[in-house]
């Protein structure tokens, strides 16, 4: 499959943001990557958090997800898609300063997510969430 990513550098201070869409941990994408300020990874792999998770009767996707998540094969996910772990190594190879996790599933432990990353990349780990705003 192939996969995208963005690199946008600022000319007058030199420095640079990466984006990268469904990429699941390969090599060209630390090279890529190399040196950027931020890299914004997909990251849809994590454990679901029960505590996170809406009661039954309330209005929310629950249901139909998790039974899109049954027929979901797991190689699948993991064939085109990060970890917490994974995304955090190619942040690490590449020597990023800021690692943003995103392309996240609902009700899935964030916490458990940034220890993760946090476990393998020594710059700041962010977890995205909608309206999320980054500044130099």
């Amino acid at each position: 499959m192939e996969t995208y990513a963005y690199r946008f550098t600022e000319h007058e201070t030199g420095s640079s943001f990466v984006f990268s869409g469904d990429t699941r941990k390969i090599p060209s994408l630390a090279e890529f990557a190399a040196d950027a300020d931020v890299l914004v990874q997909d990251c849809n792999t994590a454990p679901i958090d029960e505590d996170r998770v809406p009661d039954e009767d309330e209005q929310f996707v629950w249901q139909q997800h998790t039974e899109e998540e049954r027929d979901l094969n797991k190689s699948t996910l993991t064939a085109n898609h990060c970890d917490a772990t994974d995304a955090a190594e190619i942040a690490q190879d590449a020597g990023i300063q800021t690692l943003v996790l995103t392309h996240i599933m609902p009700y899935r432990d964030l916490e458990s997510m940034r220890r993760d990353a946090e476990s393998v990349f020594n710059g700041d780990v962010v977890v995205a969430e909608d309206g999320l705003t980054l500044s130099p």
